[in-house]
C-alpha cells in the first residue's frame, strides 16, 4: 500500500529531481496517477454497500484527534527531504534513497499494533501520540548526521503508521455497522489535513526555522492525545463503584487487633 509506495517512489523521484524538479513531478506522481487510473477502470463495479449512511455521533469524537496527528504527521513528510538537504546538504537523489529507506519502518506498524486494537486502541493512541511528539523534537533539533537523523526519521515512520493502525481501529469500533460512513471520515481528514500540516509546517518554518518547525509538529501530535486521554479518564470515573474514592479511610476490625 501507501509504505510500498513511498519506498519506491521517493528514490525515484530524488533521482529525478537532481536533473529537475519538474522531472520529479512529472515523472513521479502524475504518471503513477494515471497508471492508478486506468487500473481503476478495469476493476469490477462493486455492490452498493447498506452499511453507508450518516457517520455515527461518536465519529467526530475519533476525527478531532485524527486532525491534530495528521497534520503533524504530513508536515513531518512535507519538510523532513528539505531539512535533511539544508542540514547536511546532501542531494536529492540521496535524499531520495534515505526517505525510502526510512519508508520501509512503516511495514511493521500493522503487526506492531494488531496485539492491543481489541481492547486498548484509545490508550495505544496516546502512547504513540507522546512518542511521535518526543521523536520529532529529535529531528528537528538534535541534528548529528544524516545517518543519525535518517533513524529518528525511521523511528517516527514507524510510530506514526502503527498510529494510523490503531486509529483507524478505533474508528470502526466506534463506527459499528456504518463502517464505510467511518472510512469516508478517515479519507477525508487524511486529505484535508495535508494541507493544514504543511501550511502550519511552512508558516513555522519561516518563523523560526526547523527548530520551530518541530515543536509546532510535536504540539499538534502531542494535542492529538488530549481527547483520548479525556475519554480514558471518563471512562474510568464510570467504571468506578459509587462512593468509592482512592482516598477512603481504611476500615479496622477491632476484634484483630
Amino acid at each position: 500500500g501507501q509504505p510500498m509506495a513511498w519506498v519506491a517512489g521517493m528514490p525515484l523521484g530524488g533521482l529525478l529531481a537532481g536533473l529537475d524538479w519538474r522531472c520529479s513531478l512529472l515523472g513521479v506522481p502524475l504518471a503513477a496517477s494515471l497508471a492508478g487510473m486506468a487500473a481503476l477502470t478495469h476493476l469490477p463495479r462493486s455492490a452498493r454497500s447498506t452499511s453507508a449512511g450518516r457517520p455515527p455521533r461518536s465519529l467526530p469524537a475519533w476525527a478531532v484527534p485524527e486532525l491534530f496527528s495528521y497534520a503533524a504527521w504530513s508536515g513531518v513528510l512535507v519538510f523532513a527531504g528539505a531539512l535533511l538537504v539544508e542540514s547536511y546538504s546532501v542531494s536529492p537523489g540521496l535524499v531520495g534513497v534515505l526517505l525510502g529507506a526510512a519508508a520501509l519502518a512503516a511495514l511493521p506498524g500493522n503487526m506492531l499494533a494488531r496485539p492491543w486494537l481489541a481492547g486498548h486502541a484509545r490508550e495505544l493512541l496516546v502512547l504513540l501520540g507522546l512518542a511521535a511528539a518526543l521523536l520529532t523534537v529529535l529531528f528537528g533539533i538534535v541534528r548529528p548526521g544524516a545517518a543519525p537523523s535518517t533513524a529518528i526519521l525511521a523511528l517516527i515512520v514507524l510510530v506514526a503508521c502503527t498510529r494510523t493502525v490503531a486509529g483507524s481501529a478505533l474508528a470502526l469500533q466506534s463506527a459499528g455497522d456504518r463502517r464505510l460512513a467511518a472510512m469516508g471520515v478517515r479519507a477525508a481528514t487524511g486529505q484535508f489535513v495535508y494541507l493544514v500540516g504543511a501550511a502550519v509546517g511552512g508558516a513555522a518554518l519561516a518563523a523560526g526555522g526547523y527548530e520551530l518547525l518541530a515543536v509546532s509538529l510535536a504540539a499538534l501530535f502531542a494535542l492529538g492525545t488530549v481527547p483520548h486521554l479525556t475519554a480514558i479518564a471518563s471512562q474510568t470515573r464510570r467504571r468506578r463503584p459509587k462512593g468509592s474514592s482512592v482516598f477512603a479511610p481504611l476500615s479496622i476490625d477491632p476484634d484483630a487487633a
